[in-house]
């Protein structure tokens, strides 16, 4: 008689539970596969201002102003020729001074359009600017919203392959709870054999103990121990079939020490 109790390793094990019969396995995946880790996202190309553009503005501020700087340049020039010929003589001191006076305000109209259009055009830039700014500054929210995205999914995913990775493949079939045993007759040692492994390796588990008697014809079953304590038993030990008394019409055949 051979007496396996169960393991300290393996009970409490959460694979089995006290009280159920188990007789066989089945491959299953509770947690699938969750892929590749999803992608990280990718930068767009941020807005900044166009070179392009800054120069196509200037050189059209320029041509508008143009005529202004001519007119300006022109205006002084013709100052100056005034005050030449009212200082050798041709012109009176009232006519040079009207004539300058003429021109330098036609100069200084003309200045003043030119100072306009070169304020007119660091307006234009300076809005063109802050556009830009803006535009970058909603870019940057948008990605910063995209990687927490990116980072909450990764965690997810991470979580996941964790579960996947750690799961067992192979899972117990047990029978229904109302059944509490299962009779087998006839069949081959192979297959007494491969039951023996699969209930056996459930009770011990859980911390249960498993009787295998080996008979003196040479057979060897599988039984129930009564009038001996898991302490009491070892290798070896004699037994003797008893039978015991489960209703009217069965009657279960046991084992007791042979003492």
């Amino acid at each position: 008689m051979v007496t396996f109790l169960g393991l300290a390793a393996m009970a409490g094990s959460p694979v089995f539970r006290a009280g159920r019969v188990y007789l066989g396995w089945q491959y299953a995946l509770a947690h699938p596969d969750p892929g590749p880790p999803p992608r990280r996202p990718v930068p767009v190309e941020q807005e900044q201002l166009n070179p392009g553009w800054l120069s196509a503005q200037r050189r059209e501020e320029g041509l508008l102003t143009r005529y202004w700087k001519v007119s300006a340049g022109l205006c002084l020039a013709a100052t100056a020729l005034v005050l030449v010929l009212g200082t050798v003589g041709p012109l009176n001191p009232a006519l040079t001074a009207l004539g300058a006076a003429v021109f330098v305000t036609l100069a200084g109209l003309s200045v003043r359009a030119v100072w306009r259009g070169n304020r007119d055009l660091r307006t234009t830039v300076a809005a063109e600017v802050r556009r830009v700014a803006a535009a970058r500054a909603v870019q940057e929210g948008q990605l910063f919203g995209r990687l927490e995205d990116h980072a909450r999914q990764f965690r997810d995913w991470q979580a996941s392959q964790q579960m996947f990775a750690r799961q067992p493949l192979w899972y117990p079939v047990a029978l229904p709870d109302v059944i509490d045993r299962v009779d087998v007759a006839g069949g081959t040692l192979a297959g007494w054999s491969a039951l023996l492994t699969v209930a056996a390796g459930a009770r011990l588990a859980v911390g249960g103990e498993v009787t295998v008697v080996d008979l003196s014809e040479g057979a060897r079953i599988v039984g129930h121990m009564v009038q001996c304590s898991p302490e009491e038993m070892r290798f070896d030990m004699p037994v003797r079939v008893v039978f015991k008394r489960l209703t009217e019409r069965v009657t279960l055949p046991v084992w007791r020490p042979d003492r």
